[in-house]
């Protein structure tokens, strides 16, 4: 574990994507998972950019946010992130290394709107 875990006050979760063959044509169907059935993780959440506009009487938002999870995390690409309420697509997830591997964390970089939500 990485020695100093007292910047990881933020707490996001994380839903996978399951798919399953269930529509009757053989094609696959995504699916989320419920609440209960999601990974939590301590991490230090990071704004990179963001905009809002109101457009056609509704308020826009597009945020990308940068996500240091204490550690290695076992989180793929094709999964969502749940932070402040707010649900994000996950734009890429890679490991940043220390000069020990007790300095290894896992960065995910995240975007909202989710697509097709």
């Amino acid at each position: 574990m990485p020695t100093d875990t007292g910047r990881f006050t933020d707490r996001m979760t994380v839903r996978k994507r399951v798919l399953a063959d269930a529509n009757g044509l053989g094609e696959e169907v995504e699916s989320w998972p419920q609440a209960s059935d999601t990974l939590g993780y301590w991490c230090k959440a990071r704004r990179l950019s963001g905009t809002e506009r109101i457009a056609a009487g509704a308020m826009n938002s597009s945020d990308v946010i940068e996500f240091e999870v204490n550690g290695p995390a076992d989180i793929p690409s094709t999964a969502r992130v749940v932070y402040a309420g707010q649900e994000y697509s996950i734009r890429s997830v890679y490991e940043k290394r220390g000069d020990t591997i007790r300095d290894r964390n896992t960065i995910v970089l995240a975007f909202l709107p989710v697509p097709g939500a």
